[in-house]
This record gives structure tokens, sequence and C-alpha cells, in this order.
């Protein structure tokens, strides 16, 4: 327990720091906490900003440790003045960046394990990779439960279309407002990397399971996870590799 402390201490103490201020910023007071990734900041012009924090997916109400997530970004940012690093915007007009006060808010909900690493937007995001990895190893907040229990993209999925693979609106993150809402995400160029080698490649259409060594893999129009639930693909056998 020591060495937790002692580790969650010192994460706390390096990303200690106010970010340089930019024309994509956002700042202000939090005056509404939504759930484990959503936030309200109310600006100095008095304007209210619906904030989706970047990186991260928090479990959605109904699973477990939603309300802890909740209950933590609150005594996080809750009253608090923010500063918000915009990067985009997704089609219910929230703006989606990263949250500091003092931390790196978002970064920090992973490693206390209330949140997960979004790998469907950020595969390459090595600090936050490692967040993840290490509420994975001490089994902390979803990482308690057997393989950190259902993804909240997942969820979305199954609640909003239990009976489909292929609907566009199944993408575990809606896309940037400069697509249409009908439409679903582009097909991720064929890239391979660290992080990419550990995912697998689920098809929309008809909920196959690739793997890294699949042709297929970021080739269809589908999504990554690390807990994929579908047919194996039979030409590199999914999650259970084809001996070449």
């Amino acid at each position: 327990m020591k060495n937790l402390f002692a580790g969650a201490c010192a994460f706390v103490c390096a990303f200690v720091f106010v970010p340089a201020s930019g024309a994509n910023e956002v700042s202000g007071n939090v005056v509404g906490v939504s759930d484990g990734d959503t936030i309200t900041v109310l600006d100095a012009k008095k304007s209210t900003h619906r904030i989706r924090l970047a990186a991260i997916d928090a479990p959605e109400k109904g699973q477990p440790f939603s309300n802890v997530a909740k209950n933590r970004l609150a005594e996080l940012v809750q009253n608090r003045s923010v500063i918000v690093k915009v990067d985009t915007k997704d089609r219910y007009g929230r703006e989606v960046g990263r949250v500091f006060v003092l931390v790196d808010v978002n970064e920090l909900l992973v490693r206390e394990g209330l949140a997960f690493h979004y790998l469907y937007y950020n595969p390459d995001d090595a600090a936050m990779a490692s967040a993840e990895a290490f509420a994975r190893q001490n089994g902390l907040g979803v990482w308690s439960l057997p393989n950190g229990g259902q993804r909240p993209w997942d969820f979305r999925r199954g609640k909003k279309n239990p009976r489909s693979r292929g609907n566009a609106d199944d993408s575990p993150m809606p896309p940037p407002v400069s697509q249409s809402a009908g439409n679903p995400p582009p097909v991720v160029p064929a890239e391979k990397s660290e992080v990419s080698e550990k995912l697998y490649w689920v098809t929309r259409s008809s909920g196959k399971v690739h793997n890294a060594s699949c042709k297929n893999f970021k080739n269809t129009n589908g999504y990554l996870t690390d807990n994929p639930s579908g047919p194996n693909c039979k030409i590199c056998g999914g999650t259970e590799p084809v001996e070449r």
C-alpha cells in the first residue's frame, strides 16, 4: 500500500503544472459534472462549455465504478478553475480536450482505474498507456474486476442496438463534427505500432476479430479494442492466431 501511495504521489508531483496559454483553450470554473468524463465550464464571459475529456472513456451509468468515477472527477474539478486544451468537437457539440487543474485530470483518472485509455482515438498516447498499465497491474478501480470488466464503448453499442454490429452510430466515440452524423468514422490507415500489436481490429459489418498480423487489420471499417467479442477471422485466427 505504501508503494502504491508513493507511486501516486510521484505521479501527481510530476504533473503539477499549468499548460501554456493558446488559441484552442477554454478556461473557467467547473459548474457541473455530468459523469466520469464530461464536465461543464463557465468562462469569464459567462459562456458555458460542455467538455468531453479526451483520450479516456469512463464507465457508463449502470456499469461498475460509474458513480465512483463521477464522484472522483467532481472531487478534482467541481467549483475549481480549470484550463482545457481543446482538440476538437464531437457531433454533440462538446469540446473534446485535456483538463488541467494542477494535474492532468484525464491521465489521473486512468491511473486510478476510474477510466480507460480510449484506444480507438488515441492508440499511440504512451503516457495514457502507461497510466492504464499502472492501474491494471495494481488492480485499481475497474481493474479490480476480471480483465477490467466490460468496456464503456462496448456497453454503449450493446445498449443502443444489442442485435446489430453494423450500425454506423455504434462507434465507440462520436466522430468530429466535420463528419456528418450518419456516416461512420473513416477507415484508420494501416500502420503497425507497439500499441497496435496488443490490440484487435473488429470489422463493423461482420463483427469479425482480426489480430495485428491480418491483412484486414485497420483496413476495414471497424474499431480497435483490447477486449473483442465476435467471431475470429479465419485468415489470421483473431484472438487465437493461426500458426504459419
